[in-house]
């Protein structure tokens, strides 16, 4: 006899409802896209709770309806697929945060690599403009200064020349 499955919960029927299980989408073509509100890395995202008080990625509330609870050793839900709006329960697997990022970092998902400074999407500076801000402190021009012309703080100016970040340039 087949075990019956989770018991349904009252949100599971709003939960689904912002899925859509069209074939053919995602890199598997067969992921279930979230409709629903997604974080800014593109994940799904909704709120289970009274009154909404906790929030869950969808892909893992997924998992969690169809399958259970995830294990307390592996608490973080992973994807095959590598699409975050995904919300196959299929493409779901369950890690720790170790995993996670290890898993991220093989697949070069990173947001960041390279060694850090200029290769952060953020960056202001690349190593030869390191350089010249360090060359313009030692001529002798203040920290405020350079950091009105490069649009930075004065700070973080003062503290590239005393070579507290950036110190392998």
């Amino acid at each position: 006899m087949a075990r019956p499955g989770p018991k349904p919960t009252p949100f599971e029927g709003r939960f689904w409802a912002k899925v859509d299980k069209t074939p053919g989408q995602g890199p598997w073509g067969d992921c279930w896209t979230w409709t629903g509100s997604r974080n800014e890395r593109g994940y799904g995202q909704f709120r289970v709770g009274p009154r909404g008080s906790r929030l869950w990625r969808a892909h893992v509330l997924a998992f969690v309806l169809a399958n259970g609870p995830m294990p307390a050793d592996k608490p973080c839900g992973l994807h095959h697929c590598d699409n975050p709006p995904c919300c196959n329960p299929a493409h779901t697997f369950p890690g720790t945060q170790a995993q996670n990022i290890a898993d991220m970092v093989a697949k070069g998902r990173q947001a960041f690599w390279g060694g850090g400074g200029g290769a952060h999407s953020r960056a202001k500076l690349d190593w030869p403009g390191v350089e010249r801000v360090r060359a313009r402190l030692a001529a002798g021009e203040t920290t405020r200064s350079v950091a009105r012309d490069l649009g930075m703080h004065h700070t973080t100016i003062s503290a590239i020349g005393r070579n507290k970040i950036w110190a392998s340039a």
